[in-house]
């Protein structure tokens, strides 16, 4: 099937329109699911690529001293050889022909040498001398260019030098229709006319003629067979799981059966359905999981998670915080969790503020509010419930810190994983990493570096870091880990002063008073940019002003309304903890 698929992408391909989704999901659809389901690359077109060509993984730069990633082009061009023009001008200093093994390239090399030298008795022969004495032989001149052949052609043609088919055009536009510029329009009419008896024909309305008598409506989407189809290719395309065979179709309602292990039947919305699959709800049942908007779900989700830590909850408290909602209270704990639908908690619903004064107002009742993202709860759901946990005191495995080992780690591959695995934040490049081993075990981690631009610092002094990142490996507490890898900072390094900072979303910076830091100031919120239904979150920092002019947008318009008319929203966070540690 996939040589199927590649024999019919090269014929009659010119417009690249077989490429595309929708061509491959219906003439293709069992592939489609495997091409659908490449999960290393995120483009379709790229995607594709990689299924006919048998790819399992991106290429790494053909340069040998380079071991990255190369990006993708298009599908008719693939993969560029290189990551980089820096790359690619190292590689060419080498003087070899773009292979990933040199020592074919020199081969190649002296192969061509010795053709030239069998052929032109010499092995440095380039084409250019043939070319000068055929160029001599045919027209007296070594140095003749065809353009001066073209001149003379035209010339005897047509009686001019340097005949364009432009003046042609003219000439046979007089001799065939009277006009120097004869427009198709007219004859357009002139067969309008003869056809249909009118000047201005409209194929719409033949073909509402021909839907009405096909169909029995005005247009083919509106006709019963076209919705039922075009749901039933929705539930292939994104219900993989699902077996067809078991579901039926009535109006705007499918019946699905053995599908759920509770419930043997459930009867779902199309729509519903639909928009289920999209959001990548786990449990599409109507019976377990009853019509509520789609946050609401993930939020269950999240409350079914605390049902399983068997800790006492109330669900939608508004007790204590004097009749504002906390969506899950632990009381025993004195801890609240919101789950923040990015949607409904953007700028277009709620005040910037929102967040922020909700956390101090549950900070005035002696409660820590956490702020779960949907992102979060959608991309590192593990990680949200490792500190769930934490902040419950439910830990899994416990560390004496006096039983690792510190170690500076130069791997920033390892750093990366491990605090993509652990982090909430994620990754940030960093200069000094150490690292907590128990045994070979990476298990804490430790990083620092120059003070940020993007937390509103404007540069660092002499002696003067941030600590950028500080986590545990899940569900694990190191006791004292934390000190230790502090005190191996300031020993090693004799910093003058060290400035973090706690996201009050999820810290009440216990962590960093304990440690000897001293609390300066609580930040603004800040906030972050997405588009509707992509769960990801995009920093501020990289769409200031200056850099979307840059890019060629309008530099009269603000940050603001560029964003928006690019189709992104803003969501603001609850600010930052702010901590400085002085040596000096």
């Amino acid at each position: 099937m996939k040589n199927k698929i590649k024999t019919d992408l090269l014929n009659n391909n010119k417009t690249g329109a077989k490429t595309r989704e929708n061509y491959i999901s219906k003439h293709y659809p069992s592939d489609y699911i495997k091409i659908h389901d490449i999960g290393f690359v995120n483009n379709w077109n790229e995607k594709l690529y990689c299924y006919i060509n048998e790819l399992t993984d991106v290429p790494t730069c053909v340069n040998p001293d380079c071991n990255n990633k190369v990006h993708f082009n298009t599908y008719s061009k693939g993969y560029y050889q290189y990551c980089s023009i820096l790359c690619r001008n190292r590689d060419s200093k080498l003087k070899l022909n773009n292979d990933k093994n040199p020592m074919k390239n020199i081969e190649n090399i002296k192969k061509a040498k010795k053709t030239k030298k069998d052929r032109y008795g010499d092995e440095n022969y380039v084409n250019s001398i043939k070319a000068k004495k055929t160029k001599k032989d045919r027209y007296g001149d070594e140095n003749f260019n065809n353009r001066e052949k073209f001149k003379i052609t035209t010339f005897n043609l047509y009686g001019k030098a340097g005949f364009t088919n432009r003046e042609k055009a003219i000439e046979t536009n007089i001799e065939r229709y009277g006009v120097e510029h004869y427009n198709n329009r007219e004859k357009a009419i002139e067969t309008n006319i003869e056809r249909y008896g009118v000047e201005h024909y409209n194929n719409r309305e033949k073909a509402i003629e021909t839907c009405i008598e096909r169909y029995g409506v005005k247009h083919h989407t509106q006709s019963e067979n076209y919705k039922k189809n075009k749901y039933l290719s929705t539930i292939n395309i994104w219900g993989k799981k699902l077996n067809l065979n078991n579901i039926d179709y009535n109006g705007n309602e499918f019946t699905v059966r053995n599908l759920c292990p509770i419930h043997h039947e459930f009867v779902i919305n199309k729509y519903v359905l639909r928009n289920r699959l999209n959001y990548g709800i786990e449990n599409i049942c109507t019976k377990c999981n009853p019509i509520y908007t789609h946050d609401s779900i993930k939020e269950k989700e999240l409350v079914d998670f605390i049902k399983i830590l068997n800790i006492k909850h109330i669900e939608n408290d508004r007790k204590v915080l004097d009749g504002k909602e906390i969506d899950i209270y632990l009381p025993n704990n004195k801890l609240g969790i919101e789950f923040n639908g990015l949607y409904y908690h953007s700028n277009i619903y709620i005040d910037k503020n929102y967040h922020r004064d909700k956390t101090e107002l549950s900070e005035n009742c002696n409660i820590q509010l956490l702020h779960v993202f949907e992102n979060e709860w959608i991309n590192s759901k593990e990680i949200v419930k490792s500190i769930i946990k934490s902040k419950i005191g439910i830990i899994e495995n416990r560390i004496y810190g006096r039983k690792t080992n510190i170690k500076e780690i130069r791997d920033n591959k390892l750093v990366k994983e491990f605090l993509e695995t652990n982090h909430i934040q994620g990754f940030v490049g960093s200069k000094i990493k150490l690292g907590l081993f128990y045994g070979n075990e990476l298990v804490s981690l430790m990083t620092f570096g120059k003070k940020r631009i993007a937390m509103g610092n404007k540069s660092s002094g002499e002696g003067e870091y941030e600590m950028l990142r500080f986590c545990n490996k899940l569900n694990t507490q190191v006791i004292g880990g934390a000190s230790k890898l502090l005190k191996y900072f300031l020993k090693n390094y004799n910093p003058k002063l060290i400035t973090t900072y706690a996201d009050r979303r999820y810290s009440n910076g216990e962590l960093y008073k304990t440690l000897g830091f001293t609390h300066v100031t609580n930040t603004q919120p800040n906030y972050w940019y997405f588009k509707s239904h992509e769960y990801v979150l995009h920093h501020r920092f990289k769409f200031r002003k200056d850099v979307l002019v840059r890019e060629g947008f309008d530099a009269q318009k603000t940050e603001h309304q560029i964003m928006s008319e690019r189709g992104y929203m803003r969501i603001y966070d609850c600010g930052n903890m702010k901590f400085e540690l002085k040596l000096e």
